[in-house]
C-alpha cells in the first residue's frame, strides 16, 4: 500500500533514523482479532490527533517458541505476511516484523523502551492491559517512570469480551480446531481465512474437469480436515465462490504436508502460480473422503 513501510529481521529491521515521531504498539498480534482492533483503533486515534505516524512491531515467530521451547511448535492463526497485511489494512503506516531470538528475549524492559524511543522516535506506546515488557516480564505500569523520563507515555487498552469470554488468540485457535467457525469469526471480527501463495500441484484436477489452486499457507492454523464452502480472494483476479479441501488430498494419496486445495466454482481461471490468495471459510460441508483414483 502506498505510503506504508514494512521491515523485517531482528534489530536490522528497524529504521536508523525515524522520519517522523510515532505512536507505536508492540505485540504478536496473531489473528489481528477484536482485542487487537481496540488497540489499533486507539493507536490510530492518537496518531491522528497528535500528528504521529501509526506504527507497529510484531514478531515473525511466536515468542513461546523461544521462551518455552519444550511446549512444541506454535501454529499461528496468521503467518507474518498475513499479519503484516492485516496490520497495514488496520491503518499502521509502518510495520516492523522482528525475529524473536534468544538474544532478543534477554532484552530488558529499559533497553527495549530506549531502543523504540531512539529507532522509532516513539512518543506514545499503546499496549493491551495485560502486556508485559522485556526479559523480566514487567507490566506496563512498572515502566511508566522510565517512559516519562524519555519524553514518552504509555496508554493501555482494556481487553475485549465477547459472550463472556476475553478475546485472545489462544481462544480463537481452539475455536478453529473445534470447527466452531462462526464463533471464531465473532472473535476475529471477520471470517477466518487461510492466506498464502498459489503453488504448482500435479494438475490431476484439471484433467478431471475441476482444476484446483494449491495454497501454501505457510504453517498457519488450519481447521480439521474436510471440505469447506467459502470464497477465494485471488491477487489481481477478484473474489470468487469456492470450495476447499483441507487435508492430504486423499483422492491421490497422502502428500508430505497438509494442503489447502481450493476449487473456484464456475470460473475458468488461467494459471495463477505465484500469486497470493486467501480462502475465506464459510462452513464445513463434510469430512474428507476417498474418491476413485483417476
Amino acid at each position: 500500500m502506498k505510503g506504508q513501510q514494512y521491515m523485517q529481521g531482528e534489530m536490522a529491521g528497524l529504521p536508523e533514523k525515524p522520519a517522523r515521531a510515532a505512536a507505536l504498539t508492540v505485540g504478536v498480534f496473531d489473528g489481528v482479532h477484536l482485542g487487537h482492533a481496540a488497540i489499533l483503533g486507539r493507536l490510530k486515534e492518537l496518531a491522528s490527533v497528535e500528528g504521529f505516524l501509526p506504527a507497529a512491531i510484531t514478531f515473525r515467530t511466536h515468542p513461546d517458541t523461544v521462551l518455552h521451547p519444550g511446549a512444541g511448535e506454535v501454529f499461528l492463526i496468521t503467518s507474518v505476511e498475513h499479519r503484516v497485511r492485516l496490520l497495514q489494512k488496520s491503518g499502521c503506516r509502518q510495520v516492523a516484523a522482528l525475529d524473536f531470538t534468544p538474544d532478543f528475549a534477554r532484552t530488558s524492559a529499559g533497553e527495549f523502551i530506549r531502543m523504540i524511543r531512539e529507532r522509532f522516535d516513539a512518543r506514545v506506546l499503546v499496549l493491551g492491559e495485560d502486556a508485559r515488557i522485556g526479559s523480566g516480564g514487567e507490566a506496563a505500569e512498572e515502566s511508566r517512570e522510565l517512559v516519562r523520563s524519555l519524553g514518552m507515555r504509555i496508554e493501555t487498552v482494556p481487553a475485549v469480551v465477547v459472550n463472556g469470554e476475553k478475546v485472545s488468540s489462544t481462544l480463537i485457535r481452539r475455536r478453529i480446531y473445534e470447527t466452531r467457525l462462526e464463533e471464531a469469526a465473532a472473535l476475529l471480527g471477520r471470517r477466518f481465512s487461510s492466506y498464502g501463495s498459489i503453488v504448482p500441484g500435479r494438475r490431476r484436477g484439471s484433467r478431471l474437469g475441476f482444476p484446483t489452486l494449491n495454497l501454501d499457507v505457510m504453517r498457519e492454523v488450519r481447521p480439521p480436515f474436510g471440505v469447506y464452502a467459502g470464497w477465494a480472494a485471488i491477487e489481481g483476479a477478484g473474489i470468487f465462490r469456492a470450495a476447499a479441501n483441507v487435508g492430504f488430498r486423499p483422492t491421490f494419496g497422502k502428500s508430505a504436508e497438509p494442503l489447502v486445495e481450493v476449487h473456484v466454482i464456475n470460473e475458468d481461471l488461467p494459471d495463477m502460480y505465484g500469486r497470493k490468495a486467501e480462502f475465506i471459510y464459510a462452513a464445513k460441508v463434510r469430512d474428507e473422503s476417498l474418491f476413485p483414483s483417476p
